[in-house]
Parts: structure tokens; C-alpha cells; sequence
């Protein structure tokens, strides 16, 4: 009696076909962002040794626990796009959503997620991929594709909500997640920031997309107030109160966003004294 293996034989032959494929794509996907990222740091690197101060007052922007000296910086800076880019600490982008290849750094951000266990880390690599969003709408905006930077703003407040759930539901909540606290809401008043040049470059006209980004703002600012008042032991920065201040006075964020926010100013933020003596609308 004759015992046929062949179609045994060829289906573990197109199974372990099938699993070299996916890992040599992956394989090659990291491989690319590698020589991306490479080139990137080498032209970050030039960019450093041309203008070292500038790359010093970046880097402290981004590691400040307040915004206070970048913000000073950025308001006397050059009107120049670029180096006010630069003043906001943000990571230039390599490659924008209106590439081909940002699909690259799409599956590349899901895949490091994925193989990223450690909690800390996780949040770390989370608000690294928020910074990104923004750096992209600012940029999307620079080359005037403002309907794309609008999908950037979208999706960095999602990453933001990501952050923040992941923060609120730490089992301790030490110095690092207070530190984390910090970047959340510097990031945010970059937010702003980004959303004044948005009203700067974009035509007046596009009054949705500049209500848009009013909105995307407000709601982010509304997202880390809940966090610092989830994080108790955080006192938002000067800089943050400022602009929590400012916005519920603002008549072009909705009423009900506003209202929201300033129920959480009053409720977690504010002395009962000054509270009952404040004049907000």
C-alpha cells in the first residue's frame, strides 16, 4: 500500500512560504524607517552644528516641566515658519500623510506598539506618536494642505485620549506620571500655537476648517485639565492656566465646550474662596 505525503508535504511547504513572506515584509519595513530615521538625524545633525543655540533652546522646550522659556523665545523669534517650528521642540516629520509612503510610518507605529509591553513605555511611545501628529499638522499647513492637517489634528487628539486613559489608570501615579503630566500639557499649549498658524497661513475663507481647529484645540485642553484633576497630586503649569483662562472667555469656542471646562477649573483648580468671587462667563 502506497501512502500519499505530497499534499501534506506542500501545505507545510506554503505555510512556512507564507510566514517567511510576512516576516521578511516586516523585516523590510523596519529596515526602511531605520535608513529613514538615519538620514534624518544626519540632517538634524548638520541643522545643529549650523545653529547650536537654537537647537538648545529646542531641546530645553521640550524637556521643561513649564513652557515658559520656549513660549518667550517663540513670541520674539522669526517670523520665519521654519524657525518657529523649531521653537516649538516638536520632531520634524520625514515623511507626511501626503506621501505615498506614510503607510510606512503608519504599520511601523502599529508594530512598535505592538511588540511594546512595558506600560511606561508604552505611554512614552504614545506620546512620542502625538508629538508627530502635531509636527504633521504644522507642516501639512506650511505646504497648504490644510484638509489633511485637519485629519492630523483628529488623530492627535485621539492619541491624546490614548495617553491620557493610560496615565489615569496607572495602579501608582509617582513623579513620572507627573513629569508625564507636564509634556501632556505643554504639548497642548503647542497645540494652540500650531492653531494661531493655522489662522495666520490659511485663507480666511476656509472658516470651517479654522472653527475645526478651534474646536480640536478646546477639546484637547479639556482632555489633560480631566487628566491633571485625575492626577492629583498635579498642579497645571502657569503657561496651561493661562490658557484654560483664556479660552473660557473666548466667544469663538462653542458655549458648551467652554462651560465643561470651566466646571472642571472651578471644581478641581480653584480656591473655594476665589471661586465664589470669580467673574467667568
Amino acid at each position: 500500500m502506497c501512502i500519499n505525503l505530497t499534499g501534506g508535504n506542500s501545505l507545510r511547504y506554503y505555510k512556512r512560504k507564507n510566514l517567511y513572506m510576512k516576516i521578511t515584509t516586516i523585516f523590510s519595513i523596519v529596515c526602511s524607517l531605520i535608513i529613514l530615521n538615519t538620514i534624518a538625524s544626519s540632517r538634524i545633525a548638520k541643522a545643529e552644528s549650523a545653529d547650536p543655540n537654537l537647537v538648545t533652546e529646542s531641546t530645553n522646550a521640550s524637556q521643561t516641566t513649564s513652557s515658559d522659556n520656549y513660549l518667550k523665545k517663540l513670541d520674539i523669534a522669526s517670523a520665519s515658519a521654519d524657525m518657529q517650528f523649531s521653537f516649538l521642540g516638536l520632531p520634524k516629520p520625514l515623511i507626511l500623510p501626503d506621501s505615498p509612503f506614510y503607510p510606512i510610518i503608519t504599520y511601523y507605529e502599529k508594530f512598535r506598539l505592538l511588540i511594546t509591553v512595558k506600560p511606561d513605555s508604552r505611554t512614552q511611545l504614545t506620546f512620542e506618536f502625538a508629538e508627530r501628529r502635531l509636527a504633521e499638522a504644522y507642516k501639512l499647513t506650511e505646504k497648504g494642505r490644510g484638509d489633511l492637517a485637519k485629519i492630523s489634528l483628529e488623530k492627535y487628539h485621539e492619541t491624546l485620549g490614548l495617553l491620557s486613559e493610560s496615565l489615569v489608570q496607572r495602579d501608582t501615579q509617582g513623579d513620572d506620571v507627573i513629569s508625564m503630566v507636564r509634556k501632556v500639557e505643554a504639548n497642548v499649549i503647542k497645540e494652540y500655537r500650531i492653531k494661531d498658524f493655522i489662522a495666520q497661513t490659511v485663507d480666511a475663507t476656509k472658516t470651517d476648517f479654522l472653527e475645526h481647529a478651534q474646536t480640536i484645540s478646546a477639546q484637547s485642553l479639556l482632555r489633560v485639565l480631566e487628566l491633571a484633576a485625575a492626577v492629583k497630586e498635579s498642579t497645571p503649569s502657569t503657561e496651561f492656566q493661562e490658557k484654560v483662562k483664556t479660552t473660557i472667555n473666548s466667544s469663538q469656542v462653542q458655549a458648551e465646550l467652554r462651560r465643561n471646562i470651566e466646571l472642571i477649573w472651578q471644581e478641581n483648580f480653584v480656591p473655594e474662596e476665589s471661586s465664589e468671587s470669580a467673574d467667568l462667563p
